[in-house]
């Protein structure tokens, strides 16, 4: 069987630059995600995450490429029972057994709009993982295209 793939594709009535900020500013994720990522956004560079208090930082959580506003990628979060409280406590085992996977951001102008194309990959087979960021992107997607179309979000839960 083959490695799983996530690809998601959204327009957003937006520039750019502001949807590159949106992916990397905190003031952004907190409303549209309820998420915060954290890095000086360098290649090579850190990440921490922080949710409802509650920091994670892990050396193997970095970032892959930057080239503002077209392109961002980094690792995908560690998982933890603290972090996915919905999972069972063996699922939440397996899919912290699983390696890294990455998720990339890739923004084009589309006249008025931005085409904004999520892939997030790098999964093993039966990830658990995969199945939990296939259901989780359309909700994060959504919420920031309502935030910077309107000026209204409701965070998705990642």
């Amino acid at each position: 069987m083959s490695a799983p793939e996530f690809v998601y594709v959204s327009y957003i009535r937006t520039t750019p630059e502001l949807l590159y900020r949106a992916l990397t500013e905190r003031a952004f994720m907190e409303r549209y995600w309820g998420v915060v990522v954290e890095s000086d956004w360098q290649a090579g560079s850190t990440i921490t995450w922080e949710k409802n208090g509650l920091r994670q930082a892990d050396p193997r959580q970095v970032v892959l490429a930057v080239d503002p506003p077209r392109r961002l990628s980094y690792t995908w979060h560690a998982i933890t029972q603290a972090w996915n409280t919905s999972l069972s406590e063996e699922r939440c085992r397996r899919a912290a057994a699983e390696p890294l996977s990455q998720v990339t951001f890739e923004l084009e102008p589309h006249g008025e709009l931005v085409k904004l194309t999520v892939t997030h990959d790098h999964f093993e087979p039966d990830s658990i993982v995969a199945q939990m960021v296939s259901n989780g992107w359309p909700m994060v997607i959504s919420s920031l295209k309502s935030l910077l179309e309107t000026g209204e979000a409701r965070p998705a839960t990642a």
